[in-house]
């Protein structure tokens, strides 16, 4: 919704720490092109991002796994991401698409300018409580930054959220 907003019209220039959608760089997508950077970095180095961890998968419920097989090992080849993965609005994970010219050219330099943040991002937790975590711990941040108070209780605050999420099934 954020992206849609920004590229939509001109009300919104800036939204930090969102996750980032090359469709967005693209003139054929969006009427305003959004523009994407790395991270602000601590000591020179990006960090603190989480890459949510979506990929390719075959669902337990799938009918057709032979065909399903095909298409990801399709997908997966080394020649995909540079072609037609990226041309297709793909954000493919492989790193010869992030350094590539040709790709970076076509994507407004998305991949270019957020590969810093990339090298050094975390791997979103895969357990079962943690995007009630996320979800619940935003409006935490979000009241603390509102009306205030004290850290060490706001810190207390997320790592108790933390604690309870890593138990829940």
């Amino acid at each position: 919704m954020t992206f849609d907003a920004m590229s939509g019209s001109d009300e919104a220039v800036y939204c930090p720490l969102l996750f980032c959608y090359s469709n967005y760089v693209r003139g054929d997508f969006a009427s305003n092109r959004i523009s994407f950077t790395d991270v602000l970095a601590v000591s020179n180095v990006p960090r603190g991002a989480i890459i949510g961890g979506t990929g390719i998968a075959i669902s337990k419920h799938c009918k057709h796994v032979s065909k399903s097989c095909d298409s990801a090992t399709f997908v997966a080849r080394s020649d995909v991401p540079l072609g037609l993965y990226v041309q297709s609005g793909g954000q493919p994970g492989h790193r010869s698409t992030w350094v590539n010219d040709e790709v970076n050219a076509a994507s407004n330099n998305f991949f270019k300018n957020t590969l810093a943040t990339v090298d050094n991002l975390y791997l979103r937790s895969r357990c079962n409580g943690y995007m009630g975590f996320q979800e619940e711990s935003w409006y935490q941040l979000h009241e603390f930054l509102v009306q205030g108070g004290y850290h060490d209780a706001m810190l207390d605050k997320l790592d108790d959220l933390n604690r309870s999420s890593l138990i829940k099934k």
